[in-house]
């Protein structure tokens, strides 16, 4: 048992001096009494009195008081574990202290108004870590990544021109730093909030820049001051001068700043003339990026029980206050002593003794050992409402599950009371759990033959069971559930075996049918080939026959023309020579008859029967037939009797 508040114990060294003082005070009236006469005669004299009831009535006040005193200092007995997560974004504040800053066009100057915008937003932020980083001439960190905003406002409201003594505007030099710091230390996103009025041409800002991009650093820079230029007011109220005694005017270079902000994924803000940095638009989007873990704890809340000293403090003040000190009390008395108690009693009956937490946890424990699955359920889930990262509830609602055979849905809750508990005996029991819902969901796969499935599962359910023998090597219970799911396994794996290898003996006997199929389906397709091939070869030596028929057709036919025109040259020519037989011979000239006469001879020489032009024309190539035709044509074609197709 655990008390809230020790302190209040110390009260019950009063209680000492508290019986002294009854004591004393009845030792003082027992001498008053005596003061007046002998004590047995005034004890006669007053018959009413009992001593022994002031006595009972005093020491129920002292009960009531050292009771009280117990309820004060909180007992608590039992522990319900929470863990609390902190989720925010690593921030880190560049702020440029250079004597520039003392500018007056924003009032009262630039550094005081940054500092007093900056503060506004630290007190803004909720579960971000912040930094703050001063920078000139070079940089240095002035406040690491914190959670105590106050203690960064406090390190914000010292910072001066005085805080970086080389003077210059060292942007990269601070955003250098400022990732360095976020290697070192970082836990969520990462965002540097640069602020300054001056220009940087020395330390290389958007090399700088590049490098905190691969470091997943997005810069927010934010731009205070002119463009123009503004002349920097020194305290002894001059204006700072160079060597030559010319005024020196601050510039602010805008387009650096954004060009900054670009390569990181960033923004740029430009300070408006009243003095506002508008932050309210940066605060806004740092509040869209995505927030990690900075901090995960688990916290153990004890339930407090001052509810049981509490009652009955309650109870003997009120049996004190109903007592009287009278030996005999009036029908009126008791009347009223009854109606006060039978008032108060809706009052101590309805007192709740425990938490709503605990209640409810009860409840669900009382109907799970009842059966009444849904009605536990119900009050585990309202009383997670309460405690949403409890382990108990969660592992309790997985035995609800487990019950129900929702197996799947028990494993993800007592997964999350294995996470959630610091117990190791307890983690051993979410483990052995989660290892029976792992067998029982293997035992189903088993009974819709997905063995396979089965043995992946039963090993899930032999690793759970290692775990908790891990976490509680004296419980038995997970070794022999671990001996029973290895046995199972093996009994799938021999059983998976057979089945491979009956399925490679039926694979086998398929591929045989399948090889004599295909040289059944071989053959026949090797016969249709020939039959194809023979019906080929008739429809070849047919197409062949009837060929040679029409070309001795188209010959017979060729030789009827033949003839045909040979008798009608026949008849031309005998009708010719009756003409001339008709005609009166001319007298030629010697040489004509001469030249006639060898022509004819020469025409003689030339000719040949049809038979042989036949033959001959046959025996020559188709490319050469019609050549030799025209050939002929040509030299025979003047002379009489050669005007034939060959």
């Amino acid at each position: 048992m655990n008390f809230g508040n020790q302190i209040a114990l110390y009260g019950l060294f009063g209680l000492p001096a508290l019986v002294l003082f009854y004591v004393w005070v009845f030792h003082r009236k027992n001498n008053l009494l005596a003061r007046m006469g002998e004590l047995e005669l005034i004890k006669r004299l007053l018959p009413t009195v009992s001593r022994a009831k002031q006595i009972a009535k005093a020491a129920l006040l002292i009960f009531a008081i050292s009771l009280l005193i117990f309820s004060l200092a909180r007992p608590q007995y039992g522990s319900i574990e929470r863990p609390i997560t902190r989720k925010g974004v690593d921030i880190f504040i560049a702020i440029d202290t250079s004597i520039s800053m003392m500018a007056q066009d924003i009032q009262p100057n630039r550094l005081a108004r940054a500092k007093e915008q900056l503060k506004g937003l630290i007190h803004r932020l909720k579960g971000d870590r912040v930094g703050i980083i001063t920078f000139a001439g070079t940089a240095f960190v002035q406040c690491p990544l914190t959670l105590d905003y106050a203690l960064a406002q406090n390190i914000l409201e010292t910072i001066n021109t005085d805080s970086v003594p080389v003077p210059g505007t060292a942007i990269g030099e601070a955003i250098r730093v400022a990732t360095k710091s976020f290697e070192q230390s970082a836990l969520g996103e990462r965002v540097l909030v640069l602020l300054t009025d001056g220009e940087d041409h020395e330390t290389d800002p958007l090399g700088a820049a590049q490098e905190a991009a691969k470091s997943a650093v997005k810069i927010y820079s934010i731009g205070i001051g002119s463009e123009k230029g503004e002349p920097i007011r020194l305290a002894d109220g001059s204006f700072k001068q160079d060597s030559q005694g010319h005024v020196v005017n601050s510039r602010l270079d805008l387009i650096l700043l954004q060009k900054i902000a670009q390569q990181t994924d960033g923004k740029t803000i430009k300070a408006n003339p009243t003095g506002g940095l508008e932050l309210d638009v940066l605060y806004a989007d740092i509040g869209l990026i995505q927030k990690k873990t900075l901090r995960s704890q688990t916290y153990t809340i004890y339930e407090e029980r001052f509810q049981y000293f509490l009652l009955p403090v309650i109870l003997l003040l009120v049996i004190e206050m109903l007592m009287g000190d009278r030996r005999r009390l009036g029908t009126k008395r008791d009347a009223r002593m009854l109606a006060a108690l039978l008032m108060m009693l809706p009052f101590l009956f309805g007192f709740t003794l425990t938490d709503n937490l605990s209640r409810l946890n009860t409840l669900g424990n009382d109907s799970f050992r009842e059966g009444k699955l849904d009605k536990a359920l119900e009050y585990y889930k309202n009383a997670q409402v309460e405690a949403p990262e409890s382990p108990e509830l969660h592992f309790n609602i997985g035995n609800v599950h487990l019950r129900n055979k929702k197996y799947e849905e028990a494993i993800k809750e007592f997964e999350q009371a294995a996470a959630l508990f610091r117990d190791p005996i307890r983690i051993a029991d979410a483990h052995y759990n989660i290892g029976v819902a792992q067998y029982r969901m293997a035992e189903q796969m088993v009974a819709a033959q997905n063995l396979p499935d089965a043995a992946q599962k039963l090993v899930e359910c032999m690793a759970s069971n290692q775990q908790a023998m891990k976490k509680n090597a004296e419980d038995s219970d997970p070794k022999f559930n671990y001996e029973q799911a290895k046995r199972l396994w093996k009994e799938l794996l021999d059983q998976m075996k057979n089945q491979q290898q009956e399925q490679e003996q039926k694979q086998q006997q398929n591929q045989e049918q399948q090889k004599e199929q295909q040289k059944e389906n071989q053959e026949q397709q090797q016969q249709q080939g020939e039959q194809q091939n023979q019906d080929g070869q008739k429809s070849q030596e047919e197409k062949q026959q009837t060929a040679k028929e029409q070309e001795k057709k188209e010959e017979a036919e060729k030789q009827k023309e033949e003839e045909k025109q040979a008798q009608e040259q026949k008849a031309e020519e005998a009708k010719a020579e009756e003409n001339k037989k008709d005609e009166p011979e001319k007298d030629e000239p010697e040489e004509g008859k001469e030249a006639q006469a060898s022509q004819q001879q020469e025409a003689k020489i030339g000719e040949m029967s049809k038979e042989d032009a036949l033959r001959l024309i046959s025996t020559l190539p188709e490319e050469n037939k019609e050549a030799l035709k025209e050939a002929l044509k040509r030299q025979y074609g003047g002379q009489r009797g050669t005007g034939k197709d060959w």
